[in-house]
């Protein structure tokens, strides 16, 4: 059900940084994101949120803070957020929950009746480093359907309270862990290699030092230094997976032609031509050629250092994507409905076992934040070892003396007396993440450091401990910019929020949403007017002009116009002048030429909405020449002149010259007549509708049975269409209000100008 939720842009980066809205009162206890949410003073309470099926209009009188109107449009998904109705105000239902909204950019969109309110919204979170997902939420113009005001006014019954309120603050807690744990693993995937890539990682880092000391000595360097070099050279290409595999095809393609490996091997060496026919047989088989110091020697040693970065990024950035297009969210956790645990779905050894670390260490155990990380680091070690010891008997593996045993004693040494630590002696995958959270787990990029110097090849189980310590809202935007930006994003990112909250999340994630072009002034008005009888008719106003832009053809960037005409109604405000307004438009310099004059689109749209405007500064149209042959010169009066708001000359609409009559009932241009009558400002396509209806009727007889009650002249036809309009035997008929009566009595006088007697 999508529903709306009026706050304040106060709360902007507060919503998309924990990518929820909740009850006031959840804030205060929340162990994470902000402790206080703004309020509004037509919204006082403070156990539940209160939704409502149509947009409310607004306003926020703060002289303290740049306090904004902001309506949340959710879907929201009634199994998961039970709903309360509290009434049905003049068609707008209202609901209360007392319960927390989750949400994506799948589910909501953040409205704004300005567009200064929109961009000012946009750009006050868009530095936040916790709004991670921000700019892929759509920031999009509304028009408002009722006065909240006027709703609160009513005397509503809510029920201020929340059920179960301790209960749902755990779970919301829990929650903010357990996605941290999820997108800390879903990190680690998308950081893991082979043992061989992660080994060549390490090589080249150190290669990228080496360069870096000789550049800085001046490019004079010990033999050391050199040595060492020619050595990582060769440790690389040991590790190659490009050089490996080559090697394979090397092996394979000799066997097959029958040619002595070894021998041939001696003959290419012998005429310095080994390199050469190695690396054009690479090119042929399609794979990578290596790089070699051979190739660029001492004297290139940063062109050799460039290189060979850029020739392990691209390994590095294939493998990372085949481990990422198999990831799959919801095979790989084992998620409890009430949030209590996250564990690993796999039955493998290495997943048993982290299971049994994570429900010690962050389920039902020490439970550690980036700070204790900090301070208490030797004791959080130490516990960790007794659940070690622990699980290491509940698996039947021998503990005392064990490899495991010794490991954790040593970390828990390196720790207290800084005495060294070899990571890789330990085998156990397991037990190096855990060393790796332990020491470094308190910052992202300690922890990846520390991987890649120690050629760990898998991230996932230090980077989700890490992940479920800090929290999902505490993880920064550039740590999860550099997962929305791979292809795969869109995907796993439906398959969270599927396992978290068990929602469906359809259409395409939205991209990069950009400013909203703003050229009017910042005091414009919001799209509102406080009458629902006068909403509706500015709505339709609005969206007649629309659908004439919409019709013409051949209008060059249309779609920027657009966004331009939608700007001028929120600056043109209840209005519903079409001189005024076109006038308004005409200032923007995308609807005029280069030259100042106003472009073909805007000169339609005034020919067709202000005849009389248009004739005075174009020339008369046919249709106005027709109308308006006996026009008084004296019917004249002030009003706004259409390039710069100033005071010029239009004709009186309240008064009509007479023309030549014809019959309206057989007059074939009569509903065209109709629909240029410059007082039809709305309902205009109902109106003409109920006439040409109207006409047919006539044209083939007399109008009802009973022949008597109208005549077929033009008066009694005018007076019979204009009454028929708001009549309520009538289904089509316009609302009956005073200024649809008013209209409706000034289109019978524009009427009886042509069809009199």
């Amino acid at each position: 059900m999508k529903l709306y939720l009026a706050t304040s842009s106060l709360n902007v980066d507060n919503i998309l940084s924990t990518e929820s809205v909740a009850p006031y009162s959840f804030y205060q206890v929340r162990n994470y994101g902000y402790d206080s949410f703004v309020c509004l003073d037509l919204i006082p309470f403070k156990n539940v949120l209160i939704l409502f099926s149509q947009i409310p209009y607004f306003e926020i009188d703060d002289k303290e803070h740049d306090s904004r109107p902001l309506v949340l449009e959710i879907e929201v998904n009634e199994s998961i957020n039970p709903l309360v109705h509290i009434a049905d105000y003049e068609g707008v239902n209202v609901y209360s929950t007392d319960t927390i909204i989750r949400l994506s950019p799948f589910n909501t969109r953040l409205l704004f009746f300005k567009p200064q309110d929109l961009n000012h919204s946009r750009l006050s979170c868009s530095d936040s480093l916790t709004n991670k997902l921000g700019d892929r939420f759509c920031f999009d113009m509304c028009r408002a359907d009722f006065n909240l005001a006027h709703l609160s006014k009513t005397n509503l019954h809510v029920d201020d309270k929340c059920n179960n309120f301790e209960q749902k603050v755990f779970q919301d807690n829990r929650l903010n862990t357990i996605k941290g744990f999820v997108f800390g693993y879903y990190l680690g995937v998308s950081k893991s290699v082979s043992a061989n890539s992660a080994k060549l990682l390490k090589i080249q880092k150190r290669v990228y030092d080496i360069a870096a000391t000789v550049k800085n000595n001046g490019g004079y360097s010990n033999n050391s230094f050199f040595n060492e070099l020619e050595q990582l050279d060769k440790e690389y290409r040991r590790n190659d997976p490009n050089s490996l595999k080559c090697k394979d095809l090397w092996d394979k393609t000799l066997t097959e032609l029958g040619i002595p490996s070894e021998a041939l091997n001696q003959l290419l060496t012998l005429y310095d031509v080994n390199g050469v026919v190695k690396t054009n047989f690479m090119k042929k088989q399609g794979v990578m050629p290596t790089v070699s110091l051979h190739q660029y020697g001492f004297n290139n040693i940063e062109m050799y250092r460039d290189n060979l970065k850029h020739y392990t990024d691209n390994i590095i950035r294939e493998e990372q994507k085949i481990q990422l297009s198999s990831f799959d969210v919801m095979s790989t956790f084992d998620l409890d409905p009430s949030y209590e645990t996250c564990m690993l779905a796999g039955e493998d050894s290495d997943s048993m076992i982290f299971n049994k670390f994570i429900d010690a260490i962050l389920w039902h155990g020490i439970a550690p934040t980036p700070d204790t990380l900090r301070t208490d680091r030797f004791n959080i070690a130490t516990e960790i070892t007794k659940s070690a010891k622990s699980i290491w008997e509940s698996t039947n593996q021998e503990w005392q003396n064990s490899s495991a045993q010794i490991f954790m004693n040593d970390l828990r040494q390196n720790i207290k007396s800084f005495t060294p630590l070899d990571i890789n002696k330990q085998e156990n995958v397991i037990l190096k993440s855990i060393a790796a959270f332990v020491l470094k787990g308190e910052d992202l990029d300690a922890v990846v450091q520390f991987c890649e110097d120690n050629s760990y090849s898998d991230y996932r189980y230090a980077l989700s401990l890490w992940g479920a310590t800090i929290g999902y809202v505490k993880m920064s935007k550039p740590i999860i910019s550099g997962l929305t930006k791979r292809p795969a994003f869109a995907n796993i990112y439906k398959a969270i929020i599927a396992l978290l909250y068990n929602v469906d999340s359809e259409g395409e994630l939205p991209n990069i949403e950009e400013p909203v072009q703003i050229i009017q002034k910042e005091e414009s008005r919001p799209i509102f007017v406080p009458a629902k009888e006068e909403l509706d008719r500015l709505r339709i106003w609005q969206e007649s002009i629309r659908s004439f832009l919409k019709q013409l053809k051949n209008v060059p960037k249309k779609k920027n116009l657009n966004a331009l005409l939608e700007s001028a109604f929120a600056e043109n405000g209840n209005q519903m002048d079409y001189v005024k307004f076109f006038a308004l438009l005409n200032d923007y310099k995308e609807w005029r030429t280069s030259k100042g004059e106003p472009i073909k689109a805007w000169k339609s749209m005034v020919e067709h909405f202000c005849p009389e405007e248009y004739s005075k500064r174009f020339g008369y149209s046919p249709e106005f020449i027709q109308q308006n042959k006996k026009q008084p010169k004296e019917m004249c009066e002030k009003s706004f002149d259409f390039f710069g708001l100033k005071q010029g000359e239009k004709f009186i609409n309240e008064e009509y010259p007479e023309i030549s009559s014809v019959s309206i009932i057989t007059d074939e241009n009569a509903a065209n007549y109709l629909k240029a009558c410059p007082k039809l400002v709305v309902y205009r396509t109902e109106i003409v509708d109920i006439f040409i209806e109207f006409q047919i009727k006539y044209q083939s007889g007399y109008y009802f049975k009973n022949q008597h009650q109208y005549n077929r002249n033009n008066n009694d036809v005018v007076d019979h269409f204009c009454k028929w309009c708001l009549s309520k035997k009538n289904p089509n008929a316009i609302p009956y209000t005073q200024d649809n009566k008013r209209m409706i009595d000034e289109i019978k006088k524009y009427l009886l100008i042509k069809y009199h007697d």
